[in-house]
């Protein structure tokens, strides 16, 4: 499974000849028979929907960047997970972000089974059993889904910001059908990874349209 929406899932096969492609979600159930449709708004440790402004993944991406010495990737059971990035390692503390299968993060210290991370330049704590080696066995699919910037007054361009803020300051401006990955979200804004030059910050959700 590289990817999940609510009427189809982005599937390829496990055995020769490996082909990849596409299957409607409701013929779909995972190994412990439960239906994929049900499983399209799962979040670990805490069950919240996807934002109704961030329709269902569609093509998804791998990590494009290169790796540092300290990374480790979320790997969650399933791809369709997000793992949130918390204010403390407590999983009652409030959520930074939801982060997809397939995102590294910058391991600063672990404690208590929680992993002190930064991501680009957040920083927050993690589960530590949900995060593992890049280079531990096979690495997990990403499961990032691609967006491209689509701004309804085609004129302006779409601001990066540094933080989730309309104060924060802008990394650079990028026009309509500029593609982006989607690492995690929280709120009105998604943290992303531009593809024509690799920057990472956030952009509101509101002007972004998967790519199908």
């Amino acid at each position: 499974m590289l990817g999940i929406g609510p009427d189809w899932c982005h599937v390829e096969m496990t055995a020769p000849p490996y082909m990849e492609g596409y299957m409607m979600t409701r013929y779909l159930r995972s190994a412990d028979g439960t239906p994929m449709s049900k499983l399209v708004d799962r979040d670990i440790d805490a069950k919240q929907p996807l934002p109704t402004d961030v329709p269902g993944v569609q093509h998804t991406a791998i990590w494009p960047l290169a790796h540092g010495p300290n990374d480790y990737v979320v790997y969650n059971p399933r791809p369709q997970d997000r793992l949130h990035l918390r204010e403390r390692p407590d999983t009652s503390a409030p959520s930074l972000g939801k982060y997809y299968t397939g995102v590294h993060v910058e391991v600063l210290s672990r404690q208590n089974g929680w992993a002190k991370v930064r991501i680009g330049n957040l920083n927050g704590y993690m589960m530590d059993e949900y995060l593992r080696p890049p280079d531990a066995g096979a690495n997990p699919i990403g499961a990032m889904p691609i967006f491209e910037v689509q701004n309804p007054n085609r004129a302006q361009n779409l601001h990066l910001r540094q933080h989730p803020s309309l104060e924060a300051r802008s990394l650079g401006l990028y026009n309509n059908d500029t593609r982006v990955i989607q690492m995690g979200f929280s709120g009105d804004w998604s943290h992303v990874i531009t593809l024509g030059d690799g920057r990472m910050g956030f952009m509101l959700t509101k002007y972004l349209s998967p790519v199908r």
